[in-house]
């Protein structure tokens, strides 16, 4: 498994006067990694590990019940975390799943709902959805549309061409509709958002 293994030294002075006197010393020389059938645990003291573990690589999650070693999705206090098939907590954007993408806080929990991720003074803004796989294409919500893209950025503060209409959005992301202006530029925008051209009648 390529996994450093950890021990427990125990240092003693006159270990035979010591035993001659009957004390009793354990030996942690077995202390680590092992597997068995297929599973592995990590012995410390000489006995299975439970739960968080952190190692020099970074953290694994240890089954409470049998001490076997976390992978893939796990719920851990009501949150949501990702173990790579070597056990590792892995954090950052990941892709599980064919088609769906994921994003983990950098202490490893899975995110829902609105993510915002800011890179050289850029945010970009994505949704994931309840089960934390990325949204794409349109999306409402509280009574506003959205559009994210092919990558999970949504549209704002921008116009976007979707199966060859135009739609604008505004800074805050909403699919706008109604009068528009853009620079010096006049638009109008129907009650589905898409950008109208030629004549319009406006009862108004």
């Amino acid at each position: 498994m390529g996994r450093r293994k950890y021990f427990a030294a125990v240092l003693a002075a006159g270990m035979v006067s010591a035993m001659a006197l009957g004390t009793s010393f354990t030996s942690y020389a077995d202390d680590g990694w092992t597997k068995t059938n297929d599973q592995w645990t990590y012995i410390y003291n000489g006995q299975v590990h439970t739960g968080w573990l952190q190692t020099s690589e970074g953290w694994y999650y240890m089954d409470l019940a049998d001490g076997h070693m976390t992978t893939g999705f796990k719920q851990i206090d009501g949150k949501w975390y990702f173990f790579r098939p070597n056990g590792l907590m892995d954090t950052g954007w990941i892709n599980p799943e064919y088609g769906k993408w994921y994003y983990l806080l950098s202490d490893g929990t899975m995110v829902t709902g609105w993510l915002k991720i800011t890179q050289n003074n850029t945010s970009d803004y994505y949704f994931m959805r309840g089960d934390g796989s990325m949204a794409t294409g349109w999306r409402e919500m509280d009574g506003a549309w959205y559009f994210f893209q092919d990558n999970g950025k949504c549209v704002v503060n921008s116009w976007a061409q979707i199966k060859g209409d135009w739609y604008l959005f505004g800074t805050d992301g909403k699919m706008m509709t109604g009068w528009a202006k853009v620079d010096s530029d006049y638009y109008y925008l129907n009650t589905d958002g898409r950008r109208l051209t030629g004549w319009l009648t406006d009862s108004n």
